[in-house]
């Protein structure tokens, strides 16, 4: 059993030397490159429980499990319209601010987890929320 700290493609190679089985268990939005090109390739989800669906993918001799629940989806879309209603308040008023304070509010903003992901910065200096990457995080719903 291992982590995503764990689950580069050399570790991976290093554990199936021995012929052994590891299990890896990996979030969809996690550093490793991984679980994106396994979320990305065909394939078909099977039903596996009420509310679980399972698909399985073989990347480089590695086999992915890939799970999808309804549930999640529905929790994750409340979380991420909970997020961007809280950051349309914080970027409300950035329109009337003077030439660097945007810039700087990028900057406190973009620490904190999911909020910096979803912002951009316009050709015209002001901040507003990257419909590109909020389209992203809701294809990674439930899994």
């Amino acid at each position: 059993m291992a982590d995503q700290w764990f689950s580069s493609w050399a570790n991976r190679a290093s554990l199936s030397r021995d012929g052994k089985g590891y299990i890896i268990g990996e979030k969809p939005r996690g550093r490793s490159q991984a679980p994106a090109r396994a979320l990305s390739w065909p394939g078909r989800y099977h039903e596996v429980a009420e509310n679980r669906q399972l698909k399985y993918v073989v990347l480089r001799d590695v086999r992915f499990e890939i799970c999808h629940s309804r549930q999640q989806v529905e929790r994750d879309a409340a979380v991420r319209e909970r997020l961007l209603k809280r950051l349309a308040e914080e970027l409300d008023d950035s329109h009337q601010l003077s030439a660097g304070e945007p810039a700087e509010l990028l900057d406190q903003l973009q620490p904190r987890p999911w909020l910096g992901c979803l912002l951009q910065m316009t050709p015209g200096r002001l901040l507003g929320v990257d419909r590109a990457s909020v389209a992203r995080e809701a294809r990674l719903d439930g899994k």
